[in-house]
């Protein structure tokens, strides 16, 4: 239980510095996806269903902070939370090079869910222009 509780603690903390300082420091326009990057090492670490879990309340901290759409980035969290558990569990037992690639897959993932997301709702968006203006700015604020 106290370890759950500090988790908690985790959550909140990261929570709050992605969304007060974070957004403060910006490089060619991308910011650092601290809950994505907690969801990922909680899986490989926990090795218990916790990831998920957390990735449906960050989701819905996020969706309540910066959410237009509700569901957008609950969605988007709960899915890349299964996914890292289920790879960590099931398929990868202790390779330490999986996180960093997992960690690559799931922003593609998230950038092509915001891509299809942006190029739905609105109208006269070029896809090939709107994707390389989503994705290619992330991928310099990862580690």
């Amino acid at each position: 239980m106290a370890k759950f509780c500090i988790m908690v603690i985790i959550l909140i903390v990261n929570f709050v510095f992605q969304t007060s300082i974070l957004p403060l420091i910006q490089i060619v326009e991308a910011k650092p996806d601290t809950l994505l990057i907690l969801l990922i090492s909680l899986a490989f670490v926990a090795k218990k269903p916790v990831s998920s879990l957390f990735g449906l309340v960050g989701g819905v901290m996020l969706d309540f902070m910066y959410g237009y759409t509700f569901g957008l980035f609950t969605g988007m969290y709960l899915t890349i939370g299964f996914a890292s558990e289920y790879i960590f569990g099931k398929i990868v037992n202790n390779n330490i090079l999986m996180p960093l690639l997992l960690l690559l897959g799931a922003l593609l993932f998230k950038a092509v869910i915001l891509t299809l997301y942006i190029f739905l709702t609105t109208s006269a968006v070029d896809l090939f222009f709107l994707f390389a203006s989503v994705f290619l700015p992330k991928q310099y604020s990862t580690p």
